[in-house]
């Protein structure tokens, strides 16, 4: 995913859901395979995306979960909406990948 920068009480904070933010997700609330569709998840993922790449670019982002799902509250939904977008055509990207096949993986080398 592509990162994007979200305006939070006037400072542009990074946003990334990538490999950190699952971390994140994973140290702050529950293994990643526990996550579902829910909406309390999908904010908390947000908020971790915040989180993780606040920290990798060093920027101060000290707004706790619930400190997050109010200013979400106070009509910030289309970050979360803008986030969530930017997360689903990642995916889509992605599943629209050629794979590599198993003709390619198996055809012969040349000999040297």
């Amino acid at each position: 995913m592509d990162k994007l920068y979200i305006e939070i009480d006037g400072k542009k904070v990074p946003c990334k859901l990538g490999y950190l933010a699952y971390k994140e997700f994973e140290s702050h609330f529950k293994p990643m395979f526990e996550m579902n569709s829910s909406l309390e998840d999908a904010a908390k993922f947000f908020w971790c995306g915040l989180v993780a790449q606040s920290k990798k670019e060093g920027v101060e982002f000290s707004m706790t979960f619930e400190q997050f799902e109010v200013w979400m509250d106070e009509d910030n939904m289309q970050s979360f909406h803008k986030v969530k977008q930017l997360q689903e055509d990642s995916a889509a990207v992605k599943s629209d990948e050629p794979n590599e096949t198993s003709d390619s993986k198996n055809a012969e080398s040349p000999s040297v």
